[in-house]
């Protein structure tokens, strides 16, 4: 399956997923455009690091994982760290 990007200048930018919905689109008023970011070559792109979030993520995992060890059941969706340390 081809993604084709497509931009109007009223409407803003979409993805098409067939050659065939492109065309009709350009009939009415649609035009392609390349995303330059999907054209890169890998050696330029840049290294990944580990944000904050990232760190948060893998506390947040882990304090999950203390919850349900006591408690028996894991903690609802939406508690955070914050709350998750108080109640440990």
């Amino acid at each position: 399956m081809a993604a084709i990007y497509l931009r109007h200048k009223f409407h803003g930018t979409k993805v098409a997923i067939a050659e065939a919905e492109a065309v009709a689109d350009e009939k009415n008023g649609w035009e392609r455009y390349r995303v330059p970011a999907l054209f890169v070559s890998e050696e330029k792109l840049p290294i990944q690091t580990i944000t904050g979030d990232e760190i948060e993520s893998e506390e947040l995992t882990e304090l999950r994982q203390q919850w349900e060890a006591k408690h028996g059941k894991p903690p609802h969706h939406r508690k955070g760290i914050q709350t998750l340390r108080a109640e440990l």
